[in-house]
């Protein structure tokens, strides 16, 4: 367990300390940044109010790396681009994927498909097909490997493709081993790893020590609206190293899904409570 005894900083430090820990920063993370902020304070003997949050502000988004959406250029696309999503179940893969697709295909006028994995949840499958209808879009169902690159060789002539992945038990080595068999298969473009911003930080660090031999490239949070709480998401961003790209806020397709951008982050951090 980590110490929480308060550093001994002077009393803006022990504040800005206070700030962090209250948003569930990781302790070590929230000393060096406040050290980082008082070496910069000291070095600048003039109006240090006004300055203060800026240089707290810039030492709490220097471990982040930059967000990344996905960035699609206008011509259309000679290939496929193909998007994977993973993650644990229950935290709104399906809808995720949803809002994506939509996002592509109703504002940048994109061709999209889906391909879903799911040999465990006829649910989560329904809800896609039901998706795709509305959207009018096509959607493979795969329930073999060797179905996964038939289908995505069938959808060829589209431009990008969502994956959908049933969730997995992060602590069902199988079922992870499974999962990797069919990404091996699909040779996505990115992965994504969608976690819920309302989990313990412990299970956080548990999923991504799970999937990290998915080959995830970009990070997912959801249900930031049932949360008040950032610090564990900033935590994963930093200590990970992987982009951020979007976090989700609520049920609406396409509406409730926007490119996280770290310094958004930080601002969340910092908002009084």
């Amino acid at each position: 367990e980590e110490s929480s005894t308060i550093p001994n900083f002077p009393k803006i430090g022990k504040e800005l300390y206070l700030r962090l820990r209250k948003q569930e920063v990781e302790d070590r993370l929230a000393k060096r940044i406040v050290r980082n902020t008082l070496q910069q304070l000291e070095m600048e003997a003039e109006e240090q109010d006004e300055r203060l949050e800026d240089i707290f502000l810039s030492n709490i988004l220097k471990p982040l790396k930059k967000g990344k959406p996905i960035q699609i250029g206008k011509t259309p696309l000679k290939k496929p681009k193909v998007f994977a999503l993973v993650g644990p179940t229950g935290v709104g893969k399906t809808t995720t994927i949803a809002k994506l697709a939509a996002m592509f295909s109703v504002i940048e006028q994109k061709k999209v498909a889906f391909v879903t994995v799911d040999t465990y949840r006829i649910a989560a499958v329904e809800q896609l097909k039901t998706i795709a209808e509305i959207m009018n879009v096509p959607v493979k169902v795969v329930y073999s490997v060797e179905q996964m690159q038939k289908s995505l060789l069938e959808l060829v002539d589209r431009e990008l493709i969502f994956i959908d992945t049933a969730g997995r038990s992060h602590k069902n080595e199988q079922q992870l081993d499974e999962l990797k068999e069919y990404l091996e298969a699909a040779r996505p473009d990115e992965t994504f790893l969608v976690m819920s911003s309302t989990g313990k930080y412990q299970d956080m660090l548990d999923i991504l020590k799970a999937y990290e031999d998915c080959g995830i490239t970009r990070l997912i949070f959801t249900k930031v609206d049932e949360t008040s709480f950032y610090g564990a998401i900033y935590n994963i961003a930093c200590r990970s190293k992987i982009p951020l790209a979007y976090l989700t806020t609520g049920q609406e397709i396409p509406d409730d899904i926007e490119a996280i951008d770290p310094m958004k982050l930080a601002r969340l951090l910092l908002k009084e409570q």
